[in-house]
């Protein structure tokens, strides 16, 4: 566990860096879903797994950042506090189906679902942990080299 977050903060801080030189970039968190490839292409030994990738480089164009949840939903100060969270997410909801709808490319399981009408972060947050994901993920560690036990 330590060894992931301390890899998330120094990913972080390789971004913030990044971005305060104008560079463009792109975590990637979809290497776990391909854990031999990565494994084979970045030669990586037993007790080692990738978390997420990163490019970095210059942009050919400035893309539009995502409209991210609002701060009182992911950042709680002294204790945590979800009073608001449902008003809030129902307030991102409507923003996301306004003014970034989800493109039907980035719809989740839609195979299982169909198309999502509204677009909403919700739903399509809700498609994504309806099915398991990664299901080879706890063998995978086992066969090279983890002690889950």
């Amino acid at each position: 566990m330590n060894a992931v977050i301390d890899a998330s903060l120094a990913m972080q801080n390789l971004i913030n860096s990044a971005e305060e030189l104008g560079l463009g970039i792109c975590p990637i968190s979809m290497v776990r879903n391909h854990l031999e490839e990565v494994k084979k292409m970045c030669h990586l030994p037993k007790g080692v797994f990738p978390i997420a990738g990163l490019s970095v480089g210059w942009p050919d164009e400035n893309n539009e950042v995502s409209i991210r949840l609002p701060m009182k939903v992911v950042f709680h100060e002294d204790f945590y506090d979800d009073k608001d969270m449902l008003k809030q997410i129902h307030y991102y909801d409507k923003t996301i189906e306004c003014v970034q709808p989800i493109p039907k490319s980035k719809q989740r399981h839609v195979n299982v679902y169909g198309f999502n009408k509204k677009n909403t972060w919700s739903e399509n947050i809700s498609r994504q942990m309806s099915l398991p994901e990664r299901k080879e993920f706890k063998k995978w560690l086992k066969s090279n080299g983890f002690n889950l036990d």
